[in-house]
């Protein structure tokens, strides 16, 4: 009969597992540690459970022997149990459990292993529904100042300025590891489950347009310096839904995102046990506990010991930006650039985006947090889990009255680090950050062999908690300016949709539409009609109503390459004036792009297979020979969108009755000045080749090809005076 626990056997287990958890702690050697187990009582009660496993797997060694008399010291007998399992089946399966154990054993070494894992499991289950007990006299909970990009000003330029001009130093992390569980992605040909990273946004997978956000910061500062940079970047992967081999081949199949291979680092996190409310293993069948990522607060000491940091600075990255790859909305615009500058130029070790925060969503805050101690006060800007608020006596409150939003801002997930400072302070804070949510359902096989559905929930933890131990301290109160300029955290705010709209979950009509990648498609056409019309000087129609969205399609569709900025000053010096009629579709996927005064109606698609250019013979991306379009004057006028078909919109997965569409080769060029196209019209460019598309006096077009030697015109970027990027267009080889 399997053993059900109780709160109060919880309790009773933490005081019974915390001095041998200690104990373990303090033993280096597996001999030393398995001697200790063996001295367990309940482990030599249960010496057969081992004996008999050891004996069907003939696994002799001390490792094997160490993670299950791990298990039993823990009470954790019944995942052992191989009652109505027959014997062929018992070797994989064991030999998969063996595997899974003892990554988790070595990863929590420090803390105990096996033993101090579940031992902090249940301490935090002891605590999730105790409010705080504490003294919180001493502490103040405020809100952070910082750089505001919704409100550009010097400040702002001078970040922007030192991101760009520091990009050499900056090094990519991605947490790509989650299982996505709540987005139900499956392979259509095969069946089987994918993870977020292979969501198909915009027709690409999540991690394909995290890239194409770092490829448009590289081309900017190419444009501006003539040096090439290429940024390396980190992927945290885990072993869920085959995450680690499918973002391998991701990468493969996309021949390394035109970079090298030695250019990515990828590094998996263990996944962790998932418990019941009880403190028992999920058990899905005899050997086969459920096992899932543990959080990505693992982030930092992983990178430690698999050598990332090392891998980093030995590209010389002294710096780092961190992003999940649930999030589009992170890469428009300026945000991820002022962010890395503002840390540089300020000498600052941790930072956050932050955004407005929805009252009563699940979304953590970022705070300043002051601290009054005998002699001093400490300072610095954290992130504080929703689930955290009544623990520590922090109410949900707006920012004021009837505000939609909370007093404090919320965390994106959009970090900035100093690489050094954190290998500083890993070691008093190896996994930060570590909570229990037991916010989800589980399968799991109850006393009775029957399989229910209970409360679950595994060892969490947040990368942005590495801050929690980035404090300062001072001999006296800081006042509000000294807090924003004298702190090493820091906070870069931004307009909650121009910073996160992410794609966690399967669009349901009785649930929010917030996290699902509808909404965050409709969220990006927002952004992209904002900026077409305050910026690009577009007559456009008004963004509808998201359910006007869901149900007639958007209003106007305009989705474009970043490297056309990725700032938005930038877009609008290659793209201004014009009409985007009500349905119209504008789809940009290159980045030498000049458009003046254009009148849509229909759909207009600008493509390459290469918008930034060649490759040299190692697959490396050279920004030479670009594609480039012209259009100038010009009215299209085509039927677009088949709004009567299944069409898919936020995967890019669009049926047209008529539209006009320019694919470019590498090096080919369009141009079309003065003239109307109508009706439904495809060129395709070949490499180096050129097509002038003319009208005559009666209407008629006329097709003018030719073979290019060099570009006809070009962009020229320069900073001036103000340091703000100034465009203009070189015809010097125009013919």
């Amino acid at each position: 009969m399997k053993e059900i626990r109780t709160k109060n056997s919880i309790e009773k287990q933490v005081i019974e597992l915390r001095p041998i958890t200690n104990q373990l702690k303090d033993i280096s050697s597996v001999e030393a540690r398995l001697n200790f187990l063996n001295e367990i009582e309940w482990v030599k009660e249960n010496e057969s459970i081992y004996t008999d496993l050891r004996d069907i797997s003939h696994k002799e060694s001390t490792h094997f022997e160490l993670v299950i008399k791990s298990i039993l010291a823990i009470r954790q007998n019944f995942i052992l149990e191989l009652e109505n399992l027959a014997r062929p089946a018992v070797l994989d399966k064991l030999d998969k459990l063996y595997k899974q154990l003892y990554e988790l054993e070595i990863f929590f070494w420090d803390q105990g292993g096996i033993v101090g894992y579940h031992l902090l499991i249940l301490e935090l289950l002891t605590r999730q529904d105790h409010p705080h007990q504490g003294d919180n006299a001493n502490i103040n909970y405020l809100i952070p100042s910082g750089l505001d990009l919704a409100q550009p000003g010097d400040e702002a330029k001078e970040a922007i300025f030192s991101g760009l001009m520091n990009l050499e130093q900056i090094g990519e992390i991605y947490p790509v590891g989650g299982a996505g569980d709540r987005l139900g992605l499956v392979d259509e040909e095969t069946g089987k489950q994918l993870p977020a990273a292979c969501l198909p946004f915009l027709g690409r997978p999540l991690l394909a347009g995290l890239i194409r956000d770092v490829q448009a910061r590289e081309h900017l500062y190419f444009r501006l310096t003539g040096k090439r940079v290429v940024t390396p970047v980190a992927m945290m992967t885990s072993s869920e839904k085959e995450n680690h081999q499918l973002i391998y081949s991701i990468c493969e199949e996309n021949g390394w995102f035109g970079r090298s291979k030695e250019d990515f680092f990828f590094f998996m996190q263990p996944l962790v046990p998932v418990v019941s409310e009880e403190g028992q293993w999920a058990l899905i069948e005899p050997l086969l506990p459920l096992f899932k990522p543990g959080g990505h607060g693992v982030i930092w000491k992983l990178a430690e010991e698999k050598g990332v940091f090392n891998w980093f600075k030995g590209r010389g990255c002294n710096c780092a930006l961190i992003r999940q790859i649930n999030n589009p909305m992170a890469g428009l615009d300026d945000t991820l650039i002022a962010l890395i500058g503002q840390g540089v130029k300020s000498e600052k070790v941790f930072g956050f985006v932050a955004c407005e925060r929805f009252l009563k969503s699940a979304e953590g805050i970022d705070v300043l947090i002051e601290k009054r101690e005998r002699d001093h006060f400490t300072y610095h800007i954290t992130n504080i889990e929703y689930t955290h608020f009544n623990q520590i006596g922090l109410g949900d409150i707006p920012l004021k009255e009837g505000s939609p939003y909370s007093r404090y801002p919320a965390n994106t997930n959009i970090l900035f680090a100093s690489l050094p400072a954190i290998r500083e302070v890993l070691p008093s804070s190896p996994i930060p950050g570590m909570l229990i949510n037991m916010k989800s359902k589980v399968s799991m096989v109850n006393e009775f062999g029957k399989t229910v559905e209970v409360p679950g929930g595994r060892l969490e933890s947040t990368m942005q908690n590495i801050a929690d131990v980035l404090i300062d301290q001072f001999p006296s109160r800081l006042s509000e300016k000294e807090m924003a300029s004298s702190l090493r955290t820091f906070v870069v705010f931004n307009r909650r949709v121009k910073t996160i709209s992410t794609t966690k979950q399967t669009y349901r009509p009785d649930q929010s539409e917030n996290g699902t990648p509808e909404k965050a498609f409709y969220d990006l056409l927002t952004n992209n009609l904002e900026l077409f019309s305050q910026r690009c000087r577009f007559v456009t129609p008004q963004q509808g109503t998201f359910a006007d969205h869901l149900k007639n399609g958007p209003s106007c569709l305009i989705v474009y390459d970043p490297a056309v900025g990725p700032f938005y000053d930038l877009i609008a010096q290659k793209i201004n004036g014009g009409v985007l009629k009500e349905g119209a579709e504008l789809q940009i996927e290159i980045a030498e792009i000049r458009v003046v005064n254009l009148q849509l109606s229909g759909s207009l698609i600008i493509h390459s297979l290469d918008p930034l250019g060649i490759k040299n013979q190692s697959g490396r991306l050279l920004f030479e020979a670009m594609p480039k379009c012209r259009l100038e004057n010009v009215v299209v006028e085509n039927e677009g969108m088949d709004r009567s078909a299944h069409n898919v919109y936020w995967k890019n997965h669009i049926s047209r009755q008529e539209s006009v569409s320019i694919h470019l080769g590498v090096g080919a060029e369009f141009e079309a000045i003065d003239v109307r196209l109508q009706g439904n019209k495809t060129w395709v460019i070949p490499d180096y080749c050129s097509l002038k598309v003319m009208q005559d006096e009666n209407g008629q077009l006329k097709e003018i090809w030719s073979q290019l030697k060099e570009p006809s015109w070009q962009w020229v970027y320069r900073w001036n005076s103000r340091k703000q990027i100034e465009l203009s267009i070189d015809f010097q080889n125009s013919v």
